[in-house]
């Protein structure tokens, strides 16, 4: 396999030098995780940390992000007010859309494939390569109820072969690549610009037009209409039935079996197999 090319960080802060998201491009070879950097570092609101591998990073409910180097797109940004949506929820609904046009913009054959999956995934539906191709993970600071600032990390598989990628486990969406979805070769700078470019945008807009935003992040979720069973660690099950809607908020309705609906803030969502 060739060497694959580092992000040019010339180029990415040339391009987004402006930017509310994107400004100040903090970069390093490696790292623990770019969470660990930015609780490090404090830098400014909008700043983006990018690593070409890191060793520990995270996703949600305890599992790890992990990338060879070069193969992905690992990044934190750093968000405190004026940036933060006046709703929190809006926050992963404009990651997750911003990861979507950020694909498409630089993979534009894959745009019709990308789909979200509740509450922060990125999924590529159909062949070739279905699966989950990107996550969110944030990390808020409040003050008293206010959002004084969040952590929206992310981490995008971008040129992963199959063997690089984690073995499939049961109930888990499997891990795919931008590569073997049938993406070719991607340029990550390209990549990078085009994430800042679109959290920007999306961010605006939740402030602005927040019903717009909500209604977009509706439309790209696969898991509605789906059955499917929410857990979480600790607590194990928490609820089964039809994924009916999701609120204002973010949180997914669940139509159980016996005709009653539950709320679902936060938990781990997998598809379960309709019976009739």
């Amino acid at each position: 396999m060739e060497p694959r090319a580092k992000i040019n960080v010339e180029r990415a802060q040339q391009a987004m030098a402006n930017w509310a998201i994107g400004h100040t491009l903090l970069y390093a070879s490696e790292a623990t995780s770019t969470m660990e950097l930015a609780r490090q570092m404090n830098p400014a609101s909008g700043t983006i940390i990018t690593v070409e591998e890191q060793h520990t990073g995270r996703g949600r409910l305890g599992r790890t992000w992990q990338a060879p180097w070069g193969a992905g797109l690992l990044c934190t940004i750093v968000l405190r007010p004026p940036l933060l949506p006046p709703e929190p929820g809006m926050i992963i609904m404009a990651a997750g859309l911003a990861v979507v046009d950020a694909i498409a913009a630089v993979a534009p054959a894959l745009a019709a494939r990308l789909v979200l999956k509740w509450p922060n995934d990125v999924l590529i539906a159909g062949e070739p390569g279905a699966g989950k191709t990107a996550g969110l993970l944030l990390e808020a600071a409040y003050r008293e109820t206010r959002q004084e600032e969040v952590l929206l990390g992310m981490g995008v598989n971008v040129s992963q072969t199959a063997a690089e990628l984690p073995p499939p486990s049961p109930r888990v969406t499997p891990a795919t690549s931008l590569l073997l979805a049938g993406a070719g070769e991607i340029d990550r700078t390209d990549l990078l610009i085009a994430l800042c470019r679109a959290l920007t945008l999306h961010l605006d807009e939740s402030r602005s037009r927040g019903d717009a935003l909500f209604a977009a992040w509706r439309a790209r979720l696969q898991t509605l209409t789906q059955m499917v069973q929410v857990t979480q660690p600790g607590q194990g099950v928490l609820t089964s039935g039809r994924a009916v809607d999701v609120a204002r908020d973010g949180s997914l309705i669940i139509q159980q079996a016996d005709g009653t609906q539950m709320t679902i803030a936060s938990g781990d969502v997998s598809l379960r197999r309709e019976t009739t």
